[in-house]
This record gives C-alpha cells, sequence and structure tokens, in this order.
C-alpha cells in the first residue's frame, strides 16, 4: 500500500509538472502572439506610409507633368511673339530706309 502511495505520489507530481509547464508555455505563446501583433501593427503602419508617400509621388508627377505643358505652351508662345516681333521690326527698318531715301 505505500508503494502504490509513492506510486500515486509520483504520478501526481509528474503531472503537476506536466501541467504547469503546459502553462508556462501557453504563457510564452501568448508574448510571442503579442510581440507578433505589434510588429504587425507596425508593418502596417509603414505599409500606409509607404501608399500615401507613392501617392504623393503620383500626384507630384501629375503636377509637373502639367506644368511641363504649361511651360512647353509658354515658350511656344514667346517663340510666336518673337518672331511676330522680329517681322514688325523688318518692316519698320524697311519703312524707315524707303522715307530716307
Amino acid at each position: 500500500m505505500k508503494d502504490k502511495g509513492y506510486i500515486l505520489i509520483i504520478v501526481l507530481l509528474f503531472f503537476l509538472g506536466v501541467v504547469s509547464g503546459m502553462i508556462v508555455q501557453q504563457h510564452k505563446v501568448i508574448e510571442v502572439n503579442n510581440i507578433n501583433k505589434v510588429y504587425k501593427e507596425e508593418i502596417g503602419k509603414r505599409l500606409d506610409e509607404i501608399k500615401k508617400v507613392k501617392m504623393e509621388n503620383s500626384s507630384f508627377r501629375v503636377i509637373i507633368g502639367a506644368q511641363t505643358e504649361v511651360m512647353k505652351k509658354a515658350i511656344k508662345e514667346i517663340e510666336l511673339r518673337q518672331a511676330e516681333a522680329l517681322f514688325f521690326k523688318q518692316k519698320y527698318e524697311a519703312a524707315v530706309s524707303k522715307l530716307s531715301i
């Protein structure tokens, strides 16, 4: 009977050790899951920031493209005005040369 008591105590201690080990392991798993959640949230925030920067870059490219088109039109307009001014200058010089002769 005494042997059965010792065996029972040993079995109970073994199960107590197994259960306490499982509890400790479960706490470690929960802690790791919490850390993973924090990392996932941080990664999500950074991805959102990256998407925002990409959208800003796209908007910036559109704005630059539009400004480039405006500048090209302005340059063409300036060249046209310069050609007109040169034409009228030549007409003026021709008229002045006729008057002085």
